[in-house]
């Protein structure tokens, strides 16, 4: 894992197909999903029968969500206020900074939005939690009504991240758990990748919790 080389912003696209389009750097990974092609959910727990899974809601120590979950059309946890929400309502996904529907098949709450109908939260970038360089993710969508996920794969401070999101045209974008919780994987035929900041193995030694919510998908 490299902690400390520069950001770069010099993208590859590494996949394509009708579904999704991944782009790489040394400091990045870029999905661009077509929901069309591609179906999400949301579920209590890393998902074992999904193309595609990132961790979702920041938690209390000893694993409890922070904010609305719901999964398949049951809530799991109350919404809290402010932040913003990955969500599928009638098949279709969607994020929201500060609203989400009161009826969806499957919500995930962020307690942290970062872009809210093209404008970045400047409040937020400049507290001090922000100003922390660690692994961040982002997950947003642009005017197309596509899902683009950003998964960093280097410490970065919130403003780095959201700057880069902007070049991907995102209307809203919200903050999934970063730091030592950030858990990506992605597999189908011809790509695969995975990323996380800890094994599970060190955070058991630790004493780490486990992300309870994640985000996930299956092409269509």
């Amino acid at each position: 894992m490299t902690f400390f080389t520069p950001c770069s912003t010099e993208m590859e696209v590494v996949f394509k197909n009708e579904g999704v389009t991944i782009s790489k750097s040394a400091s990045y990974e870029v999905l661009e999903f077509n929901p069309k092609h591609f179906e999400f959910s949301v579920s209590e727990g890393r998902p074992t029968n999904t193309d595609f899974y990132i961790n979702a809601n920041y938690f209390f120590k000893g694993g409890e969500p922070m904010g609305l979950v719901v999964v398949d059309g049951k809530k799991k946890h109350n919404k809290r206020k402010g932040g913003g929400f990955f969500y599928v309502k009638n098949g279709k996904p969607s994020v929201s900074s500060r609203y989400c529907p009161s009826s969806t098949q499957h919500s995930a709450q962020s307690v942290f939005w970062a872009i809210n109908d093209g404008k970045i939260n400047n409040f937020g970038v400049n507290e001090n939690h922000s100003k922390i360089k660690v692994l961040r993710t982002l997950i947003g969508q642009n005017e197309k009504g596509q899902i683009i996920l950003i998964v960093s794969k280097i410490r970065l401070d919130a403003k780095t991240i959201i700057e880069f999101g902007e070049t991907y045209n995102l209307v809203d974008a919200i903050f999934c758990d970063g730091g030592t919780s950030v858990d990506y994987y992605f597999k189908t035929d011809g790509y695969f990748s995975t990323f996380k900041a800890w094994s599970d193995g060190v955070k058991s030694i630790i004493g780490i919790d486990q992300p309870p919510v994640y985000i996930g998908g299956n092409f269509k």
